[in-house]
């Protein structure tokens, strides 16, 4: 923390994983005991979605009794379902895009923070595209607004650059900024 309550936190590398962890409750992912740091499983609404290392997702309709399975019975599942999504190979490499196709909703209490994003393309982080800046609002709230602009900036490129968030920082605003509520 700085004098001004403000803190920066650098975002590099880049991870599919930390991202979504930031954003989808703790209580949705699954068997994190037995997967490393950079994969996961975890469902959202009516899907279950497993994160490889690599950051490539894929996803399938969640099972009927999936709480009561094992780590083998789901990863069995996962092989033996016919409606199984691979995100990579259908062209969503852009985690923005990920989660408004799984219909991501998130939740917009008020706070007193300030958050400042910087995006990049992926490839070329010391590049910044863009410092995208937002306050009052809650952390997760903020972080999927960021991923919106990345998804932007994709698209600008004709979805040729991906961006990525490199940095970010955060702040308590003071009684005179923080907007009104």
């Amino acid at each position: 923390m700085d004098e001004k309550g403000g803190m920066s936190v650098a975002w590099i590398p880049y991870s599919t994983v930390r991202l979504l962890r930031s954003l989808i409750p703790a209580s949705n992912f699954l068997f994190t005991e037995r997967l490393s740091a950079e994969e996961a499983i975890f469902y959202y609404r009516n899907g279950l979605y497993f994160v490889y290392d690599d950051g490539s997702i894929v996803g399938m309709p969640r099972p009927k009794r999936f709480r009561t399975m094992t780590f083998a019975e789901l990863w069995g599942a996962l092989y033996r379902s016919s409606v199984v999504r691979d995100y990579d190979q259908d062209g969503v490499f852009d985690l923005g895009e990920f989660l408004q196709d799984i219909g991501y909703l998130v939740a917009t209490p008020k706070t007193d923070l300030f958050f400042a994003f910087t995006l990049s393309p992926r490839y070329d982080p010391q590049d910044v595209a863009e410092r995208f800046e937002i306050d009052g609002v809650s952390f997760p709230f903020a972080l999927y607004h960021a991923l919106l602009s990345c998804t932007r900036h994709f698209h600008g490129s004709d979805r040729t650059i991906e961006y990525i968030v490199t940095g970010i920082e955060i702040r308590r605003l003071s009684a005179k900024e923080a907007a009104p509520v």
